[in-house]
């Protein structure tokens, strides 16, 4: 039963990132035809300068709405979320116009500020309103969202490059269609109840937010380091060697992780919502490695090698020459993608296996990899160095982390057959 449950499931949200993204895929020549490196890459620090402080503008509590046995109290949850991240929003945009006004930080004038505050707040409720679609299960109206949104922001990114010559504004415009679809989304099911709470927040939610204080308390730490470390990067790059080498890494990392958008972050969806139903009931779970989870991470994997074999010559078919050098970006940091790919799905269920403070300690492992990697590229000026020795790092960070997962799924098996045989 936990099997077909699933394989309909992942296969359903599966189905629908496998569509979006090829239509990503066909759509993709034409956009870079229009966008140059530059205007990619100042895109890409854009948007990684506000998915950096997505978990702190959340508290992680958006998971709360999954795992949450009372609906009144998601409501609360939900509520508080707007609030929260609002605020949030707010004070981040002031910590960086302050840091920039210092000379600290050295950002293209306030209105590429405001664009990573918008980006910010558009994303949070983006993940609030997959996660609550999420609880209900209702994973086909989440595919057609995600359908819909995508094929929005790519139509606008599209119109307002080929026919009013826009730079990165036409990029974050698209983004920013594609944020709205999922508030509307919110509005259309809640209503006005999020916009009320900002100003006058919901009796009762500090009240939830102390029951569920374990997500930031636990969570958060992890959660924010490993935001770090994917988004750090792209910010680096750009900073160290300009932003057409951001945009040409942030185009090969995209394309590497085309076969863990496929079926990865489905099973991550689907498996934590199984779990989460079980917590909640009391139900005594087994978070193994389902042999229906893993044939489709082994199916999805053999995406990797097609990309690593065939990448160079479709790019150069379909691409502009300019941006054909991503492919050498893609043949360095494939062995650690292909390994990342393998441990994605269970990455959030450290938390519900009592392993968070080993998802925190590997997040720091992966960061100082990640820091090291930067310190060799700025020593020597080479992009080249820096991203092999992100490869090397990452393989081992990764590795550890498998070690970590698969050796708690064999602890807990063995006391399951104990108690059984008992």
């Amino acid at each position: 039963m936990l099997n077909k449950r699933i394989l309909s499931d992942v296969l359903t949200l599966g189905s629908a990132t496998a569509i979006s993204q090829a239509l990503t895929i066909l759509v993709l020549p034409l956009i870079l035809k229009y966008y140059s490196p530059q205007a990619y890459g100042y895109y890409s620090v854009i948007i990684a300068m506000a998915i950096l402080v997505l978990p702190l503008a959340t508290g992680r509590y958006e998971l709360a709405v999954v795992t949450e046995e009372s609906e009144s109290r998601v409501r609360l949850i939900l509520g508080a979320l707007f609030s929260l991240s609002t605020y949030s929003t707010l004070v981040y945009v002031v910590v960086l116009v302050t840091l920039d006004w210092i000379g600290l930080l050295q950002i293209q004038g306030l209105v590429q500020v405001i664009a990573v505050g918008l980006v910010l707040w558009g994303s949070v409720h983006a993940v609030i309103a997959a996660h609550m679609l999420n609880r209900q299960g209702e994973f086909k109206l989440l595919s057609a969202i995600r359908l819909l949104a995508v094929i929005s922001k790519l139509a606008t990114q599209l119109l307002l490059a080929a026919m009013y010559g826009f730079g990165v504004w036409g990029l974050l415009i698209g983004l920013f269609v594609e944020q709205l679809t999922y508030i509307l989304l919110l509005v259309w099911r809640h209503g006005l109840y999020f916009f009320r709470s900002l100003l006058v927040p919901p009796r009762g939610c500090l009240d939830v937010l102390r029951k569920h204080r374990d997500y930031p308390r636990f969570i958060l730490g992890s959660s924010f380091l490993a935001r770090v470390s994917q988004e750090l990067p792209i910010i680096v790059i750009g900073r160290l060697f300009g932003m057409d080498a951001a945009g040409l890494f942030s185009l090969a990392r995209r394309l590497l992780d085309l076969p863990s958008q496929l079926i990865s972050e489905a099973i991550s969806k689907v498996y934590f919502r199984i779990v989460a139903e079980k917590r909640r009931t009391g139900s005594p779970f087994i978070g193994r490695l389902d042999r229906s989870v893993v044939s489709l991470m082994l199916l999805a994997l053999l995406v990797s090698p097609l990309i690593y074999m065939f990448g160079k010559p479709l790019m150069a078919l379909v691409l502009e020459a300019e941006w054909v050098a991503a492919y050498g970006v893609i043949a360095m940091l494939f062995p650690m993608h292909a390994i990342r790919f393998a441990v994605i799905p269970f990455q959030k269920l450290l938390f519900l296996q009592g392993l968070q403070r080993s998802a925190l300690y590997f997040q720091l492992l992966l960061l100082g990899t990640r820091l090291f990697a930067f310190a060799a590229g700025w020593a020597t000026d080479s992009f080249d160095t820096l991203i092999l020795y992100m490869m090397a790092g990452g393989i081992f960070a990764y590795l550890i982390l498998w070690y970590i997962v698969s050796g708690k799924e064999k602890e807990v098996i063995r006391e399951a057959h104990e108690a059984a045989g008992a």
